[in-house]
């Protein structure tokens, strides 16, 4: 074999130790060899993911947090099946697309709606939204819908709410229809979704 034999060298000096591969880690097959070095200066992935009881080769993980929430983000340049977390759940990832997860702290409460009853046409309302006892800002998806159930993709907008309400402000116009508009705030976290009414006058 010679030097066509993997080598792997480990000098400790004081708390810390150097490690001297012959090989490429990105061309050979040594993800045990990595985790258990790792291991061994205890660092371990906060997520651990399998395909078909092997870790995949070809995906991402990226991590971030908002208050208690905590975001990651799956992203594979050719995976097209199902990726299994080894502690929670089983999600099919799309190729070259990212896939977007949060973790929450609790189960959420729906979102909660403080909106006027009436307005007249040519008005601007304000609206409240929020989400009680949140941990972290949600991000939550605005649509209004008019009397003849179409939607109006003017009024249709995203915001993020937590505890504190987020504001927002819907225009109608003087020749908007009158009749029962609905407001319509889903939490794209959870996709709980809640509804609220405002009858337009003319």
């Amino acid at each position: 074999t010679g030097l066509r034999a993997p080598v792997c060298i480990v000098n400790e000096y004081g708390k810390g130790r150097a490690v001297l591969l012959n090989f490429s880690v990105f061309d050979a097959p040594c993800a045990p060899l990595l985790r258990g070095l790792l291991a061994a200066a205890g660092v371990t992935p906060a997520i651990q993911l399998s395909v078909n009881g092997r870790a995949p080769k070809d995906v991402e993980i990226s991590r971030w947090r908002t208050g208690e929430i905590e975001f990651f983000t799956l992203l594979g340049t050719k995976t097209d099946e199902d990726v299994r977390d080894a502690a929670e759940f089983t999600a099919r990832l799309r190729p070259n697309r990212g896939s977007v997860f949060a973790v929450l702290p609790s189960a959420p409460e729906s979102p909660r709606i403080n909106l006027p009853g009436k307005a007249r046409a040519g008005s601007v309302v304000n609206a409240n939204i929020s989400i009680p006892h949140a941990q972290g800002a949600h991000a939550i998806n605005v649509k209004v819908t008019r009397p003849d159930g179409q939607d109006s993709d003017w009024l249709r907008q995203p915001l993020l709410a937590a505890s504190c309400p987020a504001a927002i402000t819907l225009p109608f116009a003087y020749n908007d229809p009158p009749g029962d508009w609905t407001l319509t705030a889903t939490d794209l976290y959870t996709n709980q979704t809640t509804t609220a009414i405002i009858t337009l006058g003319e």
